[in-house]
C-alpha cells in the first residue's frame, strides 16, 4: 500500500480509486447476476431443462440480494436515487445521537473500574520505567525532551509573575511550617549523639570562610552597625553606669584640683 501511494498520490486518492475499483465490481456482479436470470427466463420458455431452475433460482436471489444490500447501505448514508423515503439518511441525520450513544456505551462497558482493573493490577510500572530507563539510548532520549520541555516552560514564563509567584508559595511555606519542633528535636540527637561540638565546628568553619571570602563587605556592615548598638548599650545600662561612674569622676576632678593647688 505504501508503494502505492508513493506511485499514485495521497491517501485520500488511493481511497478514492479503491472505493471505484469496488463499486465497479459490485454493479458489474449485479449486472452479470441480472443476465443470467434473464438468459435463464429465456431459457426456460424456449428449450426448459432441469438444471435451468436452480441456476434461475440462484441468479434471482443474488439480484434480490445486491439490490438489499445497496438500497439498505445507501439508506444509512444518503436518500436512495434522492427520495426523502422515511427511515433513510439515518447516519446523517442522528450522526450526534449514534456517537453518543456509542461513546456511553463504550464509557459504561469497557471503561468501568471494575473492567479496568484487572489490567492496572497486572501492570508493574516500576519494572517496566526502570527496563525502558536502563538503555542508555531511552535515557538520553529522556533527558533531551525533559531539557527542551523546561527550555520552553522558561521561555513562555513571565520572570515577574514566576518572582511573585515564588514569593506567595514560599512565604506560605515559612508559615505554615513550624520550624521550632523540627529544629529543636534535630538539636536534641546532635546533643544525645555527641555530635553538637561538630555541628559548632563546622558552622564556625563556614562563618571563617564567609568572612574571609566577604571581608569589606563585613567590615561596612559592622561600621554601620557599631554606632547604632553602642547607643542602645548606653541608653539601656545607664541606670547601671552613672551611678558607678559619678565618683570616679568626682575623685579625678578633686586630684586634678589638689595638683593644681600644690603648683601655685
Amino acid at each position: 500500500m505504501s508503494q502505492q501511494l508513493k506511485e499514485n498520490g495521497t491517501l485520500e486518492d488511493y481511497k478514492a480509486r479503491q472505493l471505484k475499483k469496488h463499486k465497479t465490481l459490485a454493479t458489474c456482479c449485479l449486472v452479470f447476476m441480472a443476465a443470467v436470470y434473464l438468459l435463464m427466463v429465456f431459457l426456460m420458455k424456449k428449450e426448459p431443462a432441469g438444471w435451468m431452475g436452480y441456476v434461475s433460482a440462484f441468479a434471482e436471489a443474488g439480484v434480490v440480494g445486491a439490490l438489499a444490500d445497496w438500497f439498505a447501505v445507501t439508506a444509512l448514508f444518503h436518500h436512495p436515487m434522492g427520495l426523502k423515503i422515511p427511515h433513510t439518511n439515518l447516519i446523517e441525520r442522528k450522526k450526534n445521537t449514534i456517537g453518543n450513544n456509542l461513546g456511553g456505551f463504550v464509557v459504561d462497558n469497557f471503561l468501568t473500574p471494575m473492567a479496568l482493573r484487572p489490567y492496572f493490577e497486572k501492570l508493574d510500572v516500576a519494572t517496566m520505567a526502570g527496563g525502558y530507563l536502563a538503555i542508555e539510548r531511552n535515557r538520553e532520549q529522556m533527558l533531551q525532551e525533559a531539557m527542551k520541555m523546561a527550555k520552553e516552560l522558561l521561555e513562555k514564563t513571565d520572570d515577574q509573575a514566576a518572582a511573585r509567584f515564588l514569593k506567595n508559595k514560599g512565604r506560605d511555606l515559612l508559615e505554615t511550617v513550624n520550624l521550632g519542633p523540627t529544629l529543636g528535636s534535630a538539636l536534641d540527637l546532635l546533643l544525645s549523639q555527641g555530635q553538637d561540638q561538630r555541628l559548632l565546628n563546622y558552622l564556625l568553619e563556614k562563618l571563617k570562610y564567609y568572612i574571609a571570602g566577604n571581608e569589606e563587605l563585613v567590615k561596612e556592615r559592622v561600621k554601620k552597625k557599631a554606632a547604632f548598638w553602642c547607643r542602645v548599650l548606653l541608653i539601656t545600662c545607664w541606670p547601671i553606669v552613672l551611678p558607678l561612674g559619678l565618683p570616679i569622676i568626682s575623685m579625678r576632678f578633686t586630684r586634678h584640683l589638689i595638683t593644681r593647688l600644690d603648683k601655685k
